[in-house]
């Protein structure tokens, strides 16, 4: 009897540890569930939505001011000075449009780490306190530079699922739902970004807002040109009367008509962004096959004044020349 529970022992120590692992696992789940799922992170968006709908409701706009400073940083002495820094809404509201889960005190956390980590490079290469301020000008940029891209990435996506919101809403209305009911449907059936902010815009104007002042706010949070018309037409019909699905049709028609050509346009400028690309990207891949081949001839470049100088030069001749080609192979209409 000793020796079969002997040689049970390890089979009841392996069930044992299925079970906790399975456990573990099932407890892992729920909890990215909760916290980064895609559907907890609408519903924070849509509760935080209305939290802002319910402040712009309520109370005064000076009172709102100082509500929404309270995002800019969780530590009291950062967001103290945040609020003193001229022109800092303008910041915020581009960390909000960007769609990244980052409060401004975090953002400027990020570029001062970035910024001092560029003076330690500068002060490993010995690049002097010219070469200093331009690392960690350079360094303490790149934060910022990321949530540009990536609030540029969320207008573009935004601006490319308008018209299958407008064909939302011109069925939606054909069906019999008022503007409102359509901007509910746009929030349950469309994905980000489009989904969240139209489902916004439906949570302020069923707190009360006017909808005048509700689609106001939604292009306040997403400067596009396109939502604009968009907004005019809707305000335009509301007071002159008219068939506003029809409208949104050909709204719609016309955007997909202008994002064709823009799709056309970015093909017969692939040749210059690709060129672009590579001049940028050229010295570089030189300097680093003329280190592998002699690393005392290219190290002159930042052991000495002169190579110092033609250093920074040559960088800022690289980027003048990188937003030259940009801004020709750019098409606004």
């Amino acid at each position: 009897m000793p020796e079969t529970s002997s040689n049970l022992l390890p089979l009841a120590v392996a069930v044992l540890c299925f079970i906790a692992t399975a456990l573990i696992a099932d407890a892992l789940l729920l909890w990215w569930r909760a916290r980064s799922s895609p559907s907890a992170r609408r519903l924070r968006s849509r509760i935080e939505g209305s939290s802002n709908a319910i402040r712009r409701s309520d109370v005064s706009s000076a009172t709102d001011g100082l509500s929404r400073s309270h995002s800019l940083s969780r530590l009291k002495w950062l967001n103290d000075v945040l609020l003193k820094v001229p022109s800092i809404q303008l910041l915020e509201s581009k960390v909000r449009q960007s769609g990244l889960r980052i409060s401004v005190g975090q953002l400027v956390g990020m570029m001062l780490v970035a910024a001092a980590l560029g003076l330690a490079v500068s002060a490993i290469l010995h690049l002097g306190l010219n070469g200093a301020f331009i690392f960690a000008l350079l360094f303490g940029a790149l934060p910022y530079l990321f949530v540009e891209k990536k609030r540029g990435a969320r207008l573009k996506r935004f601006d490319e699922q308008l018209p299958d919101v407008l064909d939302v809403i011109s069925r939606a209305m054909l069906s019999g739902y008022s503007l409102a009911g359509a901007l509910k449907v746009v929030g349950e059936e469309l994905p980000e970004p489009a989904g969240i902010e139209f489902q916004q815009t439906h949570d302020e104007i069923s707190f009360g807002i006017n909808p005048r002042d509700a689609l106001a706010h939604l292009t306040d949070r997403v400067p596009s040109g396109d939502l604009r018309y968009v907004v005019i037409a809707i305000l335009i019909q509301r007071e002159t009367g008219g068939n506003l699905s029809e409208i949104f049709d050909k709204i719609a028609s016309l955007m997909r008509e202008r994002q064709q050509l823009a799709g056309q346009i970015r093909v017969l400028s692939a040749d210059g962004r690709m060129s672009a690309v590579v001049l940028s990207l050229l010295p570089f891949v030189m300097m680093g096959v003329l280190a592998v081949i002699n690393l005392r001839y290219v190290e002159l470049l930042w052991t000495t004044a002169e190579g110092r100088q033609m250093l920074m030069v040559g960088g800022a001749m690289l980027l003048l020349g990188v937003a030259w080609i940009r801004n020709v192979v750019r098409i606004r209409f």
